[in-house]
């Protein structure tokens, strides 16, 4: 991993430790009961840049989207015709 870090450490760098500097542990940073929902699930490697695809986002327990308005523009743009 980058920096030295295990995977492990990677993924406590971007999940708990924020948490535990902020003081907000007891309910955000570790999936644990009691805790709230707050995670994403994604395709391929989630510390990799070039693997990570976000597929679901949750933030309390309410699932948000992952669409915008670039990637719908790609989306509306790339059926067109190319062929002039």
């Amino acid at each position: 991993m980058a920096y030295g870090l295990s995977e492990e450490e990677a993924v406590s760098s971007i999940s708990l430790s924020p948490c535990e500097i902020m003081g907000i542990e007891k309910d955000y940073g570790s999936i644990e009961k009691g805790k709230k929902a707050s995670f994403f699930v994604s395709k391929g490697n989630a510390l990799d840049m070039m693997t990570n695809q976000v597929t679901l986002i949750s933030i309390d327990g309410v699932v948000q989207s992952t669409s915008n308005f670039q990637y719908e523009l790609y989306l509306k743009y790339r059926k067109k015709d190319t062929t002039n």
